[in-house]
């Protein structure tokens, strides 16, 4: 049994030939694709490092980007794992991301995921060999005092609020059940 986790969407043109590729590509269809009444049609799949993601086509189609979306909202999502170069080139074939790279330290690198011109997540290298799993991001106004909290609620602090130069603020708990989350407090935009 899986311990407790968020699990992220990820919006396809054709989930059925998502999974193919996926299947194709080293990684598993863990759940084949259905559809949700309704809704769309989703599946699930897993990475040949086992990050699991629903590859999803709603009905209604996707909502615009937004820039300027409200605190609560998931803005963004990391697949940690231990084999970045097989995850970027998975991601690439099956789901379309294109990448650019970015040192973070001495010896850390940042990999950028976007589709269609727009940033979608990132890819950092420090997974457990076969662990690999996506930690989303959720905006918050303030990630201080989400973080204060969250853990008055019982979260267990993974990385307590600190600042990402010219990101933002943000932070990473588990929450009681068990499941990794963050949050982020953005840099104000440039007009």
């Amino acid at each position: 049994m899986q311990r407790s986790h968020w699990i992220s969407y990820v919006s396809v043109q054709d989930v059925d030939a998502t999974a193919k590729a996926a299947a194709a590509n080293g990684g598993r269809i863990v759940e084949p694709p259905h559809d949700i009444p309704t809704v769309g049609r989703t599946a699930r799949i897993a990475d040949p490092q086992g990050g699991e993601i629903c590859p999803f086509k709603s009905n209604a189609g996707d909502p615009p980007d937004s820039p300027d979306a409200p605190p609560g909202s998931f803005c963004w999502n990391e697949l940690h794992t231990s084999d970045p170069a097989g995850a970027l080139s998975f991601y690439e074939k099956v789901l379309g991301f294109s990448h650019r790279s970015q040192q973070m330290g001495p010896s850390q690198t940042y990999h950028i995921l976007s589709r269609g011109g727009v940033e979608r997540g990132g890819v950092f290298g420090d997974g457990a060999p076969g662990a690999a799993n996506w930690l989303p991001y959720v905006l918050t106004s303030d990630t201080d005092a989400t973080a204060g909290r969250a853990r008055r609620l019982g979260a267990t602090m993974c990385v307590d609020p600190a600042d990402i130069p010219g990101v933002g603020r943000f932070a990473v708990f588990t929450d009681p059940a068990g499941a990794s989350i963050a949050i982020l407090q953005p840099l104000p935009r440039q007009k």
